[in-house]
């Protein structure tokens, strides 16, 4: 998931996130993740909100006429 210039990446098998600044670090080597856990955890509730509206999105087929992508509103 990007955000700006930020990056967020979530390993499902593991479990673990790893944030990324694409401006500062194109090769994605640097983990901001532990200097910055309320970004990770505001972006990872976001990552986590989109999934689910993907999920709820491709059950209900009536809605597949109605609107796509699924999108999922700011808060």
């Amino acid at each position: 998931m990007i955000m700006g210039d930020l990056k967020l990446i979530y390993d499902e098998q593991e479990r673990i996130y790893q944030a990324v600044h694409l401006a500062e670090d194109p090769g994605e080597e640097s983990d901001l993740s532990p200097f910055q856990p309320q970004l990770v955890s505001s972006m990872a509730g976001r990552l986590h909100r989109w999934y689910r509206e993907q999920i709820d999105y491709y059950a209900d087929k009536s809605r597949h006429s109605r609107e796509y992508p699924p999108i999922l509103r700011d808060d």
